[in-house]
């Protein structure tokens, strides 16, 4: 007997979905197409109004919200190129709504949709590195460097690409430095777009420069300095190669980050101040005095500044030999004397 209750209810359920559908498909625009029958979304379409994307079609699913499962990928456009962007304005919006039955009006008519698609990008620096790799394989010098005539150059591969390249063609003149090559990417891809580059190889320098600005009042550490790779013809004769030139130093002025440095734009800092109380130490064979000074002229350790002694009133010449000291030795205190 429970079987046969079974038997029944599940025939009663059968029945109800048949009627069901048979509702539902009454129901439905005659002029719909058939593909589109139970695609209809079942809440309200909305316009992407951005979008990126990675594929090469624009689906419709990318320009509207809620367009059921059947309609999601149907192919509306080609996308544009890597890296790029598309517009489409509210007139063909609104046919491509028209024509897949979507319930959608625009709202103004400067509603649209701008897809972009996604890309991985090469940049300029990338192709030098390759080309260059490739010169060195042909006997250039490895302390070299190679720069394109376009350096603002970039390629946008499909964003599911490998970001490599391919020298195909590569002719180097020895004499003047120029090369010309052919270029693929992605490298060894049966789509690769080629692009055909020149530049010339440089000779490269080591220079040390300022990983921070660095103001007039601070002193340079070696943690401030770091090195980068400049080409040679750039460089004048009073840009600082050695790092000892730097080290102990204060700007003259403040001093950008990454940039070389002229000997002319650092000095010893300063450890006198003009008008700034000073030690005067006079030193002699035999003895060591000290008095109180002031400071006529500011001065770095090393200079000869003229300081007043406060006590005597007398102007003497001192070498600064640190922070807020200055040294008069027996010899030049000699020549003072016999000056007076």
């Amino acid at each position: 007997m429970k079987s046969i209750g079974l038997i029944l209810t599940l025939a009663a359920g059968l029945m109800v979905a048949i009627a069901t559908m048979a509702e539902a498909s009454s129901n439905v625009d005659p002029t719909t197409p058939p593909e589109f029958i139970g695609a209809q979304p079942s809440g309200p379409v909305a316009l992407r109004d951005m979008v990126s994307i990675t594929a090469d079609v624009i689906y419709l699913s990318d320009l509207f919200t809620n367009v059921g499962r059947n309609l999601a990928e149907r192919v509306v456009a080609y996308a544009p190129e890597p890296g790029r962007q598309a517009t489409y304005g509210v007139q063909w919006l609104y046919r491509v709504a028209r024509y897949f039955k979507l319930d959608w009006k625009p709202r103004t008519a400067r509603d649209k949709s701008v897809i972009t698609r996604e890309s991985v990008i090469i940049d300029s620096a990338q192709i030098e590195e390759t080309i260059m790799m490739h010169l060195v394989d042909q006997g250039v010098d490895p302390e070299m460097d190679a720069e394109l005539s376009n350096r603002t150059i970039r390629l946008f591969l499909p964003a599911e690409s490998e970001p490599d390249i391919a020298v195909n063609d590569l002719k180097y003149d020895n004499r003047t430095g120029r090369f010309t090559a052919s270029v693929s990417a992605p490298a060894n891809s049966p789509v690769a777009q080629q692009y055909r580059l020149t530049g010339r190889v440089f000779r490269m320098t080591e220079v040390p420069v300022l990983v921070r600005r660095v103001s007039s009042r601070e002193i340079i550490s070696e943690n401030d300095i770091e090195w980068q790779r400049l080409r040679s013809d750039r460089i004048s004769r009073e840009t600082i190669l050695d790092p000892n030139d730097l080290i102990g130093k204060s700007p003259k002025q403040g001093i950008r980050a990454g940039m070389p440095v002229r000997l002319s734009e650092v000095a010893a800092p300063i450890v006198i101040e003009n008008k700034s109380l000073v030690t005067i130490i006079f030193q002699h064979p035999f003895m060591t005095l000290t008095a109180k000074g002031r400071a006529l002229q500011k001065g770095a350790v090393g200079d000869v500044i003229r300081i007043t002694n406060v006590q005597s009133n007398t102007v003497i010449d001192a070498e600064v030999v640190g922070s807020g000291k200055a040294v008069v030795r027996a010899v030049e205190l000699l020549a003072m004397n016999q000056n007076n």
